[in-house]
């Protein structure tokens, strides 16, 4: 009888020594990376630490600044860090733009803008955002051809939409 005892605890040992060597760590593993998973935030600047060369973590992390914690310089230089590294990132430099026009800097978001469409023509968020920016400066009908773009593009991009109506709105079109 004890001999049977005996014979049943070493079989289980193995399964007692993985539950503490292999899985206790792992989640323990697990525990630590939802961490780092529990905003954009987090999560983006830990991967800019583990990979400086990557133009999308620095975008991301731009992106969570700006958009998470609304602190606008920190975004741009987020920004600009992944361009330096992916100077051709349509989506960095309209994203960039937003900012620059965040921050009351209409000129340089406009460059931007047409930086984005420049490498990506076929971009309706960057046409939608530029005719934003020309609209805040009042020139309606360069914001109207940028925002019918966005539409011929994307008829059911509904910003733009809206957006072209508020120009109509404020020009007596309609």
């Amino acid at each position: 009888m004890h001999i049977e005892k005996m014979s049943s605890k070493i079989r289980a040992l193995p399964f007692i020594l993985f539950g503490l060597f292999i899985i206790a760590p792992l989640s323990l593993a697990t525990c630590e990376r939802n961490a780092l998973w529990k905003d954009d935030f987090t999560l983006w600047t830990d991967i800019v630490h583990k990979s400086k060369g990557k133009a999308r973590a620095y975008y991301n992390l731009g992106a969570a600044y700006h958009d998470e914690k609304g602190l606008l310089d920190e975004a741009i230089t987020y920004y600009r860090t992944a361009l330096t590294i992916e100077p051709d990132y349509a989506s960095v430099h309209n994203d960039l733009g937003d900012a620059l026009r965040d921050k009351g800097l209409l000129e340089p978001a406009i460059i931007e803008y047409k930086t984005a469409l420049r490498l990506k023509p076929a971009y309706p968020k960057a046409h939608n955002n530029l005719g934003i920016v020309y609209c805040r400066q009042g020139k309606f009908d360069e914001a109207i051809r940028e925002l019918k773009m966005a539409l011929r593009l994307n008829p059911e991009y509904a910003e733009a939409r809206n957006n072209l109506e508020d120009i109509y709105n404020m020009k007596g079109l309609k």
